[in-house]
């Protein structure tokens, strides 16, 4: 889960978000879709979300669509960054809205997705609902690689922690080896990343946002 805390200020084009920050380009000239969990803190309506990328040198980006409040399976159609998407930099998570005073918002499970059309699937917006609702599947790609804090005024780096970027990483992982990115199994899953999990599973039973049931 990736937590972005977002400030903006006056201007009606502000935005902030989460920028990928290796600089080699990504091929997703595979895949149509980006599928992602988001959170947002905001009413209805009062805060759009888009991605954008450059593309050999050349800025791209998906459509702005309205954020609803709390948890929400979103669906961002990658072929609006253009046909060609084999050397794509820059990817950012974007959150457009002028005046936003540090709020959290929260992105997970992304996911880049190789079909070609993909049904609309039904807003949940029960946080328990939202951490059993994805998982992978055949010819999905999970996305995990370091991310900036960006805004329109430029990049705020944060200091890399590499042990537990990998431990958040894999706390998706099952001991069965049903979960994800590895399919790691039994003790072969480490056990700072069984904590997260647990941890991130406590959260969610105790979180007293509306969106709960």
């Amino acid at each position: 889960m990736l937590q972005d805390i977002i400030e903006t200020d006056a201007s009606p084009s502000a935005w902030a978000g989460a920028m990928q920050m290796d600089p080699r380009p990504l091929n997703w000239s595979a895949y149509d879709w980006l599928v992602l969990w988001i959170s947002s803190p905001l009413s209805p309506s009062s805060v759009t979300f888009n991605v954008t990328a450059v593309i050999r040198s050349s800025p791209h980006g998906t459509l702005a669509e309205p954020l609803n409040f709390g948890w929400q399976e979103r669906t961002v159609d990658l072929r609006q960054l253009g046909a060609d998407r084999s050397e794509i930099t820059q990817v950012t998570l974007r959150f457009n809205a002028p005046s936003i005073s540090r709020e959290r918002f929260y992105l997970d499970d992304m996911r880049l997705i190789a079909s070609k059309r993909v049904d609309e699937t039904a807003e949940i917006r029960q946080i328990i609902d939202k951490a059993n609702a994805t998982s992978t599947t055949v010819r999905n790609a999970v996305i995990a690689y370091d991310w900036v804090i960006a805004n329109a005024s430029g990049i705020g780096g944060i200091e890399s922690l590499r042990e537990a970027r990998e431990l958040v990483r894999c706390h998706h992982e099952r001991y069965d080896g049903g979960g994800y990115p590895e399919g790691l199994r039994g003790d072969k899953i480490r056990l700072g990343a069984r904590l997260v999990a647990v941890g991130e599973r406590a959260h969610i039973f105790l979180s007293d946002d509306e969106g709960k049931t």
